[in-house]
């Protein structure tokens, strides 16, 4: 099953630097230990909207922000699977 993980408005509202900007926050958060069950807690990620619209200067909801969670997880494991099948890494 193919995952189509790019889309047109994904690329248009997530574009610059606001995408390393959230990335950046969630390592932080990692590196907190704010994940008990490997899964961020509700006021994590509340903490992780306002951050991200802070430094990003957006006006994101929670729900794009878990989307775009979820398209990053599928890209990475899209690759890890890519890197498995050719032997690169």
């Amino acid at each position: 099953m193919t995952i189509e993980i790019i889309d047109v408005e994904d690329a248009g509202i997530w574009r610059g630097n606001i995408e390393k900007i959230f990335i950046d926050i969630m390592v932080n958060e990692v590196n907190k230990s704010d994940m008990d069950s490997g899964t961020f807690s509700t006021n994590t990620w509340r903490k992780i909207l306002l951050e991200v619209n802070n430094q990003g200067k957006r006006n994101f909801n929670l729900k794009q922000l878990k989307q775009k969670f979820n398209r990053l997880r599928a890209m990475h494991h899209e690759f890890s699977n890519l890197l498995k099948h050719t032997g690169f890494g």
